[in-house]
């Protein structure tokens, strides 16, 4: 069986996205609920017969990933940018597991189940379940475990779609409730130059989270003598996405070119690392302006700054990943 990520890094790229993971305890729902916003992409549709053309990704979408207690499936329901729910798609899935950086895996046990609104219900990849216990790869009793558990997936979930519908709504708005009131994403984001893009007040999702532009401004002012950007209007999409109608806050870096040259993540995985533009350590003129600077920050202001510490955070990435 294939162990797959819930950040959906392989099949569908979506490793540069924010993600929350956490536990959800509520009255129609416990569980561990993945979220994922989608905030780059063209649409990608499917064609079913009742409900037609689907898209099931593209920008403003976000997946709301659900692994409920004493089941074998993962449900998730794709939305669309206005809050409905395009399509529902169920793995039967054989358990979990954590990666090494805590993002949850799940092991694929084949059998699948996509419906809508509409009134499609598909059982998909029966071939695929029937191949792998007559090769040996499942025994019987996995075999027959996931049969029933796609069958109880039908009946719990798209029997009465309205209700299916209900409690997943329920469950994003507590979702939502939670990163407005800070849950922080799950894991760390990083630009092209080693930014923390999860910690940057102007990155977009965390803007329409919370909105604390206004804090951020008056440290950048003190940070760059002469820049005094307007807190209603600063955003950034994070230097990762590729659409070209997407807002950068420094579109025209040499680092980030540089990185897209070389078709690396960021500069962390760079052989070259440390280099001329990404200097190991800051000339004199710099360390005298960076004193200077610090002279006027307030203890606040140099924790908003952490996520603009690149060569910190490129270094911790190198160390946690030993390539250097």
């Amino acid at each position: 069986m294939k162990k797959k990520r819930l950040d959906r890094d392989l099949k569908w790229g979506f490793q540069h996205f924010p993600y929350y993971q956490m536990r959800v305890d509520i009255e129609c729902f416990h569980g561990m609920v993945c979220f994922i916003k989608l905030t780059d992409g063209e649409y990608i549709y499917w064609n079913l017969p009742k409900a037609g053309k689907v898209a099931v990704a593209g920008k403003g979408m976000s997946w709301l990933q659900l692994i409920p207690d004493g089941k074998q499936r993962l449900i998730t329901a794709k939305y669309l940018p206005d809050n409905k729910v395009s399509v529902w798609y169920v793995d039967v899935i054989e358990g979990i597991e954590y990666a090494d950086d805590g993002v949850i895996v799940y092991k694929d046990k084949y059998l699948d189940v996509y419906f809508t609104l509409q009134g499609d219900v598909v059982v998909d990849d029966k071939d695929e379940l029937d191949e792998a216990y007559h090769s040996g790869e499942l025994t019987k009793e996995q075999y027959d475990g996931a049969i029933l558990e796609c069958d109880s997936i039908v009946d719990e979930l798209c029997s009465d779609v309205k209700v299916t519908e209900r409690i997943c709504t329920e469950i994003l708005e507590h979702v939502k409730q939670r990163i407005a009131d800070g849950e922080r994403l799950f894991k760390e984001v990083y630009s092209k130059c080693g930014m923390r893009c999860d910690l940057c007040l102007i990155y977009r999702p965390n803007v329409e989270a919370n909105d604390r532009r206004e804090e951020i401004c008056k440290a950048f002012s003190k940070m760059w003598q002469g820049f005094n950007p307007d807190s209603k209007t600063i955003i950034c999409d994070g230097c990762s996405v590729c659409n070209e109608k997407s807002v950068l806050f420094s579109p025209n870096c040499k680092t980030r070119q540089c990185v897209l040259e070389k078709n690396l993540e960021h500069c962390g995985y760079c052989n070259e690392y440390p280099c001329a533009i990404f200097p190991a350590e800051p000339t004199e003129e710099e360390t005298i302006q960076k004193i200077e600077i610090e002279k006027q920050w307030t203890w606040e202001d140099e924790k908003l700054m952490e996520a603009y510490a690149c060569k910190k955070n490129m270094d911790e990435f190198r160390r946690k990943t030993n390539r250097g």
